[in-house]
Order: C-alpha cells, then structure tokens, then sequence
C-alpha cells in the first residue's frame, strides 16, 4: 500500500478516534471539540512537513483531511446537540443541513481523487486493477500502467539542444558502448543498497577510467530529485551504495564520460517499502 494512503488512513482514525473520545469525556460541544482536534493536528503535522517536505500536492492532501474531517464530526455532533435542545423544549425537530455536509464531502472526496492521482503516478497501474481496467494486450504478457512524469530534457523548448542531443546519441550508437547496470539487492526506502554499473565497448574490453554520474527523478516531486556518482572499483566497473529517500517509481539518467566519448542511458526502476 502507499505511504500516503496510510498516512491518510492513519490521521482518519486518529483524529476520529480522538475527537469521540474528547467528545465523549469532557462533554464540550461539538463544534469546540472538532475545533481542538483540527488544531492539535495541525500543530502536530505542520512541522513535521516542513522538515521533511514532499510537495504542495501532499500538503494539501493532508492538510485538506486533518481540517475538514473533525469539521464533518463536529457539524454532525452539534447537529445531535440542537434536535436533543428542541425536542426538550417541545421545538420541531431540526434535520441534519446538506450544505456543511456537501462541502465537507467535495473537500474529502478532493483529496481521496489527488491521492489516487499520486499513487499511480508513482507505482503504476499493476495486477488486478490493470487488468480491469485497461484493454487486453495483444502479446498475451501483462498489462502495466506507469506514467514517467519527469522530464530531463525539455527538448520542445530549445530546438538546439535537441539537435546536439541527436547527433551525441547517432554517436553513441557507433560507438557501440555496452553498459550493465542494477541494484546488487532489493532497493527500499532509507537503505543503502549498491548500484552497480559495467561499461564495455563493442569487443568486450572494459571501459576504464571514466566518469560516472546520474541523476534519480521523482516523477510526482522533482524537489525529491537527487544526483549521485559511481566511482570505479574495477576496470570498467563502477558501484557506490545509494540511498533512496522513498518508495515508489524513480526514473534514472546516468551520464558516462570518458574524454570527448559521452555514453548517456535512461530507465526507470521501482523502490519498495521499508514496512513497519
């Protein structure tokens, strides 16, 4: 499951949790009970994100649950506390007002859409869900949804650079440069796992003496984007031990220069979960 589902789920029984017990103990109204449990959650996360900033997209995700869930039970709460008042009074019963509960609804279901918008930007569309929900693939092997998100070069907005880019990869493929590359293990969030990298040239002997560098895209936060070296162990080989900041789909460009020869290679790799 994603770490922002869970995150989600986890404030949703906290602040429910808390706001029944709150309400049910010191029998405050509704409304100062929802008002004391937004704020205390707020005060709680606010810092938090900051700290370890995600995105403007997440904070509003969490901001929008943390202030409109307590705001849903305490409309429902002094909704009970007004009929309870007119009926003791011999009033006419007081039904529950749709408008509240309509905006606390669009705001709820707002937030539930962008974080399902997020997860299948960074773990695709897979299993079950693919199968149901994208057309059968003529080659019988299973269907996955991934959206790449990142962009390393934004040729559409300089013609040059794309032009020089054509003539380095026309290049490249003359070259006949052969390159290896994986994790030595399973990556997962917040280990450092080694990543390795064996450079050959089109009759098998080691490319020496180059320069490695990449760069790990974030395709739902470019703020997350981080550079990282391999420097070489072996002739031709090179490796270092990376850590990677979360889970979910990282796009990858990793750059081999060795004097005027630049080999340069894209691909995408999936980082799983630490757990509890």
């Amino acid at each position: 499951m994603s770490p922002l589902v869970l995150s989600l789920a986890l404030i949703l029984l906290l602040e429910v949790g808390g706001f029944l017990l709150l309400y049910r103990l010191t029998r405050w109204p509704g409304k100062q009970v929802a008002l004391l449990v937004a704020v205390a959650g707020l005060v709680v996360y606010l810092p938090w994100a900051v700290r370890g900033w995600q995105g403007l997209d997440r904070f509003a995700i969490h901001f929008v649950f943390i202030a409109m869930i307590p705001y849903g039970l305490g409309i429902i709460t002094s909704t009970g506390e007004a009929r309870r008042r007119l009926e003791g009074e011999g009033g006419q019963r007081r039904w529950f007002h749709w408008a509240p509960a309509a905006i606390v609804a669009f705001f709820l279901v707002l937030a539930a859409v962008d974080a399902v918008i997020i997860t299948l930007a960074e773990q695709g569309l897979r299993g079950r869900w693919a199968r149901l929900l994208l057309p059968p693939p003529k080659s019988g092997r299973e269907v996955v949804s991934l959206e790449q998100g990142a962009v390393s070069h934004p040729f559409q907005e300089r013609e040059e650079e794309y032009n020089a880019w054509l003539a380095q990869r026309q290049a490249q493929a003359r070259r006949g440069w052969q390159v290896r590359r994986g994790w030595l293990g399973r990556p997962v969030a917040g280990r450092a796992t080694p990543f390795k990298l064996v450079v050959t040239d089109r009759d098998g002997r080691p490319v020496a003496g180059a320069e490695v560098r990449g760069r790990f895209l974030r395709p739902s936060d470019a703020s997350a984007d981080f550079d990282f070296t391999l420097p070489e162990i072996a002739p031709g080989t090179y490796q270092a031990e990376l850590r990677m900041p979360a889970a979910g789909l990282w796009s990858v460009v990793i750059t081999i220069r060795r004097g005027e020869d630049l080999h340069e290679l894209r691909g995408r790799t999936r980082v799983h979960d630490a757990g509890p």
